[in-house]
């Protein structure tokens, strides 16, 4: 059973082994799922559909060939023999339409995955992924799931727009916390930068108000974003390895 710790020299060593193992290119943000979860730490990834969260549950068994993870979504069946092993590296809780089932069945399903929690040695991390993970959700995750007060926090937004519209405001209210929680990470993808818009410019759209009729459906209105000042990183995405930053 292997972990690291947190220094360059075991970073490195999990990028080399993610290359060789999984023979796929592989973004920083993964990485960094992955060597926090190597560190014994737990993991909350909001991560639209389709943006390479699956890969990120493989990278902390990239050091041990015998390693398992247990990975739990609405279509995946609890494994409790497997969860019992020995050389169970993480449990990855994973559900594409998180928010539009926490009103249903599912959240008494995702609740009781907190007794999961229980039975499990304290050493072994939870990565929880979702599309959607507003605030209210985020914070019941956290209590049913008991995930530790230092859980790291990954914000990824992809494909944004020129005027970044409600996906801005959706961070700036995720932002708030950051300072606590962690750090966020917008991943400004070169089609949009191709367009013209400059890195000053992405970043003064992070600062101005924004209203969209989605959020004020969402009863949130009109307020000044304050996501430069909450920890956000702007980086970024390119077919390179690793995410550059421009802050």
């Amino acid at each position: 059973m292997a972990y690291i710790t947190r220094d360059k020299p075991a970073y490195t060593s999990v990028k080399a082994h993610t290359k060789l193992v999984l023979d796929q290119v592989v973004y920083g943000w993964q990485l960094e799922i992955g060597a926090a979860a190597l560190c014994r730490d737990d993991v909350i990834v909001d991560v639209g559909t389709g943006s390479g969260k699956t890969l990120s549950f493989s990278i902390p068994l990239v050091l041990n060939e015998t390693d398992i993870a247990l990975r739990v979504t609405p279509l995946t069946a609890l494994m409790i023999d497997q969860a019992a092993s020995s050389n169970l590296r993480t449990v990855a809780i994973c559900s594409e339409t998180l928010e539009s089932l926490w009103g249903g069945s599912f959240r008494l399903d995702y609740a009781a995955l907190g007794v999961l929690r229980g039975h499990l040695p304290r050493h072994v991390p939870f990565i929880v992924a979702s599309a959607t993970l507003p605030d209210h959700i985020l914070d019941d995750i956290c209590t049913k799931l008991q995930l530790s007060a230092k859980a790291k926090v990954r914000v990824i937004l992809w494909g944004l727009p020129p005027s970044f519209c409600a996906l801005v405001q959706r961070a700036g209210h995720a932002a708030r916390d950051f300072k606590m929680l962690g750090e966020a990470i917008l991943i400004v993808p070169p089609t949009v930068l191709s367009k013209g818009i400059t890195e000053t410019e992405v970043e003064s759209a992070l600062t101005i108000n924004v209203a969209d009729e989605s959020t004020e459906a969402e009863n949130i209105g009109e307020e000044e974003t304050e996501i430069l000042d909450g920890g956000v990183r702007v980086a970024h995405n390119s077919n390179d390895e690793g995410d550059a930053e421009v802050k």
